[in-house]
C-alpha cells in the first residue's frame, strides 16, 4: 500500500458506499475532496465535508498510518492548523490539532471499493515497464486523444522551461536566446555542448555586423570553432583563415580547441564542421532569426527557412581540406539540413521556443501554433514509439510520438499509473 494510492482513492471518491463514518462514529459526507496539493503542506486544500449534518471547509491530510502525523512533524505546524479530517489506512495512534478529539479520522481501508486494492497491488508488482498492457485494448480512442493532447502540452511546457531559463540569463533578449538555443540544437546530442560554447563566444550582435559578407560570417564561425587552425591547402579555407585572423585580432577572440568537437561514430551529414557552416548560413540569412520564426504563417515556411542548402565548397567537403573532396555528402549532393534533422529542429527548438513565448506572454495562440508545428512533422521512429505501435497505439504524427515519449518517461517508467488517464480508466477493473 502506498500513500499515493490513498490520495487517489480520496481524490476520486472510490468508496463502495456513500455512507461513511469517522472513528468517532460521526456520519461523513464528502461534498468535495479538495484541490490536490502536490507541494509542501496539506495533501488536499479547500475540501468540503459534512459531519453529522454540519458543513466544514478546510484541509484534509492523508497518511498510511495515523502516527505519520507526528513522524512528518505536522504537530504544531501552522500550515496544518485548518485541518478538518485525517484520512488514514491504519489508525494506530490518536492525533489532534489543539485538544484531543478536534481532528476527525476516517479509516479509508474500511470503505475502499471492492477489489481495488488487490488489483492495484497486482499492477505494481507486474514486471515490465507497462503494467497496463493486458488492458490497453479496452481504452477507447477518445481517452487516447484527450490524454495525448494533454501529454503534448505538458511536454512543451516542461521543455520550454529550459528556454525560459536561458532567456532570463540573457535579460529577456529573445533574439540572442533563440540563436543560442538553435546553435545547441544543431549540435544534436553529440556536440550540443561545443555548439553552446561556440554561440556564447560569438554573440548574435557580433555576427550581424558581418551579415552582408558570407565569407566573413563563415570565417567567424569556423575560425572560432577551431576548424581553421593549422596549415591549410584548399583555396577557400585559406581565404577563410585569413579573414578570421583579421577578425580575431579585431574582436580579441579566443577560438575553441578543435579537440572539443566529437567526430567519432558520426554520420557524415552530422559532422560538426558541416553543422557549423549551416548555422553560419542561417545566422546570415536574416537580420532577426526570432522575428522570422514569430512571423512565419505556417510550418512549411519555417521548414523552408531552415532547409537552406549549403553550396559551393561545402557541397562536397565535411571539413576544411577534407581529403575526400567532391564526394556526395548526401544523396541530394548538397550539405543542406536533412529531413530528419529538420523535424528535430522544428519539434525541439522552434516549437519549444514559441511555446515559451506563449507561456511568458500568456498568449495561447502561440501554444496552439507550437502544437500545429509538431503535428505537421512526421512521427519519430525510435524504440519507444515502436513499442507503443506494437501494442496497437496509433502514432500518426510527431504530436503523437512526442506524447508517447512523455507518457513513457514521465509516467510508465516511474509507474505513475494513478496520474495517467489510461491508468485512471483501467484502474477500477484491473485485469
Amino acid at each position: 500500500m502506498t500513500e499515493d494510492f490513498l490520495h487517489y482513492i480520496w481524490k476520486y471518491r472510490l468508496y463502495r458506499t456513500p455512507v461513511l463514518r469517522t472513528t468517532g462514529v460521526e456520519s461523513l459526507e464528502v461534498l468535495h475532496p479538495g484541490q490536490h496539493n502536490m507541494h509542501a503542506g496539506p495533501d488536499f486544500m479547500d475540501a468540503r465535508i459534512r459531519l453529522d449534518g454540519r458543513l466544514w471547509a478546510g484541509q484534509v491530510e492523508v497518511h498510511l498510518r495515523a502516527s505519520d502525523w507526528a513522524r512528518h512533524e505536522h504537530t504544531g505546524e501552522g500550515r496544518y492548523a485548518n485541518g478538518i479530517l485525517h484520512v488514514v489506512y491504519d489508525d494506530d495512534t490518536p492525533v489532534h490539532l489543539r485538544v484531543p478529539g478536534d481532528l476527525p479520522v476516517l479509516v479509508i481501508r474500511s470503505y475502499m471499493a471492492d477489489g481495488l486494492e488487490a488489483g492495484y497491488r497486482r499492477w505494481q508488482e507486474r514486471r515490465g515497464m507497462l503494467p497496463c498492457t493486458p488492458g490497453l485494448h479496452e481504452v477507447p480512442p477518445r481517452v487516447w486523444i484527450q490524454w495525448k493532447a494533454r501529454l503534448l502540452l505538458s511536454r512543451l511546457e516542461r521543455k520550454s522551461d529550459e528556454f525560459l531559463r536561458l532567456l532570463d540569463e540573457l535579460s529577456g533578449d529573445w533574439e540572442e536566446a533563440f540563436y543560442r538555443f538553435l546553435a545547441r540544437a544543431l549540435g544534436f546530442r553529440a556536440n550540443a555542448g561545443p555548439f553552446d560554447m561556440l554561440a556564447r563566444s560569438l554573440p548574435r550582435h557580433l555576427v550581424l555586423r558581418h551579415r552582408a559578407d558570407l565569407i566573413q560570417v563563415e570565417a567567424l564561425f569556423l575560425g572560432q570553432a577551431g576548424w581553421l587552425s593549422g596549415p591549410l591547402n584548399d583555396a577557400y579555407p585559406v581565404t577563410l583563415s585569413r579573414e578570421f585572423e583579421f577578425l580575431r585580432r579585431k574582436y580579441g577572440l579566443v577560438p575553441l580547441a578543435r579537440s572539443v568537437w566529437n567526430t567519432g561514430r558520426i554520420r557524415p551529414a552530422n559532422h560538426p564542421c558541416l553543422r557549423i557552416v549551416q548555422l553560419a548560413r542561417l545566422s546570415a540569412r536574416t537580420e532577426s532569426l526570432w522575428n522570422t520564426v514569430l512571423s512565419a504563417e505556417n510550418p512549411a515556411m519555417l521548414i523552408e527557412f531552415l532547409r537552406m542548402p549549403v553550396d559551393s565548397y561545402w557541397a562536397g567537403h565535411l571539413w576544411p581540406d577534407d581529403p575526400a573532396a567532391d564526394r556526395e555528402i548526401r544523396r541530394t549532393g548538397s550539405g543542406a539540413i536533412g529531413r530528419d534533422a529538420l523535424s528535430g529542429l522544428m519539434i525541439n527548438t522552434v516549437a519549444v521556443a514559441l511555446a515559451a513565448w506563449g507561456i511568458r506572454r500568456g498568449d495561447h495562440e502561440y501554444l496552439d501554433k507550437s502544437v500545429k508545428i509538431i503535428e505537421f512533422c512526421n512521427a519519430e521512429r525510435n524504440a519507444i514509439t515502436r513499442n507503443w505501435q506494437r501494442l496497437g497505439v496509433a502514432c500518426a504524427h510527431a504530436g503523437d510520438s512526442q506524447a508517447l515519449i512523455e507518457l513513457t518517461n514521465q509516467y510508465c517508467i516511474r509507474k505513475a499509473c494513478l496520474h495517467c488517464m489510461v491508468g485512471h480508466y483501467l484502474i477500477r477493473g484491473v485485469p
